[in-house]
């Protein structure tokens, strides 16, 4: 949990800078691990307290005094490698991105040149670049000392930590140690300068802690933000709706096909997809009370393609039924953008026939579409014949057995995906 922390940004010639941002920030991820596992999916996390872990914990830190709740340890972990992957981040339309993170070290005198926190991130699913490093900072005057140093973010990204006001991270324990002093026991803000985006649309970031195996060699790091700069366009369309149908019933596995309708003058009004125009088919098994609900974790969007021109319009359409995968009831909207810009949604006021409508959703009059999914169960099913029998071991015994599923087992033959099983066993079912 944030609390007041010292704030630092790194001056170098490549990824750090002081720097004022004339442009305005969006947040676009923040990671403060006060619940578990959100924003972010740690590989094998264990451990509690502030020693032998690799977890999200809030034991207490004395005597640092700016942290009031959880926060993440890699303290003398029982493999070579953790790591924890952040959620990734939509950046489309985004010109860059800073990244800020709290850190504090265990000691000032305990960190190894093997001992390493390395961030990384890829955009657009291409190779990993490098982040933010942190490293043990060496002895100027005794190079080849590589233990027991403390811990510095290492700007050159070659291996060593350097030591500075703006470089050397705090720790639980104060000194010097390599010629380098640590004087706070406090948790100290980093961030990088703002790292250039062109045209991309998805940016993945990954934190490696990595041979902290030994005791009082650690981390602690807190207050993840990922923040973007610049911003999409502030376009909306002019008409959008969820068009058809506002409601069904299907068997799971089965088609249902929902329509979205959208308008933007100059744009839609030609045959074929507007240009700059996108529709996505939302879904969630609890329904919106506000749009702002639409951004929650619990709404799934799948794109839905162009499929037809109704007048000035543009459709676009999915089969809903084929991206669920149990069975319940579901809510469905549709969400719309314009030249990357924010997102809209659209509710339906139209009957199963699509002979109505809709308009931008508003939760009562232009609502959430409602799917019901049941098993895969037959409408009807049975055990024939006969009730009971009496054989002689390895005698012939026929059971028989009768379903019925409408639209599948009237024609001749077996039924397409009908299937029958004859169970037994020596104690009967309750």
């Amino acid at each position: 949990m944030r609390t007041l922390r010292l704030s630092l940004l790194i001056i170098t010639l490549s990824s750090f800078i002081f720097s004022s941002f004339i442009q305005a920030q969006t947040n676009l991820l923040t990671v403060d691990f006060e619940t578990a596992d959100a924003g972010y999916t740690p590989t094998g996390a264990y451990g509690s307290g502030f020693t032998d872990l690799f977890n999200r914990t809030n034991s207490s830190l004395t005597p640092t005094t700016n942290e009031s709740g959880y926060y993440w340890g890699a303290e003398d972990v029982n493999s070579g490698t953790r790591r924890i992957v952040l959620d990734q981040i939509d950046v489309t339309g985004l010109t860059s991105f800073t990244f800020a993170i709290d850190m504090l070290a265990k000691h000032f005198q305990d960190w190894d040149s093997t001992d390493e926190l390395l961030i990384t991130y890829s955009v657009d699913n291409g190779a990993y670049q490098n982040l933010m490093w942190v490293q043990m900072i060496r002895d100027a005057s005794n190079t080849s000392d590589n233990t027991n140093g403390p811990a510095g973010l290492d700007i050159a990204f070659d291996d060593d930590g350097d030591c500075g006001a703006s470089t050397t991270l705090p720790s639980i324990t104060t000194g010097t140690m390599h010629g380098c002093t640590v004087s706070s026991s406090d948790f100290a803000t980093f961030t990088t300068n703002a790292i250039a985006l062109s045209g991309n649309t998805t940016l993945d970031i990954r934190i490696d802690a990595i041979n902290m195996t030994s005791g009082d060699e650690g981390i602690y790091f807190d207050n993840i933000i990922v923040s973007g700069v610049g911003s999409a366009s502030t376009a909306e369309m002019d008409y959008y709706n969820l068009q058809w149908p506002a409601g069904g019933t299907i068997d799971l596995g089965g088609s249902f096909d929902v329509f979205a309708q959208g308008y933007e003058f100059g744009v839609t009004e030609a045959a074929g997809a507007g240009t700059g125009v996108e529709c996505w088919i939302g879904y969630s098994t609890t329904d919106a009370t506000t749009t702002a609900d639409f951004d929650g974790a619990g709404w799934t969007w799948v794109a839905s393609s162009f499929s037809s021109q109704q007048g000035n319009n543009d459709e676009f359409s999915l089969d809903l039924g084929s991206s669920i995968s149990s069975s319940g009831t579901y809510y469905y909207v549709s969400r719309w953008s314009l030249d990357v810009g924010p997102y809209t949604y659209g509710g339906t006021s139209s009957g199963s026939t699509g002979s109505g409508g809709g308009n931008a959703w508003d939760g009562s009059t232009n609502a959430s579409g409602v799917l019901t999914v049941n098993d895969l169960t037959m409408d009807y099913a049975n055990l024939q014949s006969p009730e009971n029998g009496a054989i002689t071991l390895g005698g012939g015994f026929d059971v028989y057995a009768q379903g019925y599923e409408f639209g599948v087992t009237e024609a001749a033959g077996a039924g397409t995906g009908v299937q029958c099983w004859i169970g037994y066993s020596t104690t009967d079912a309750t």
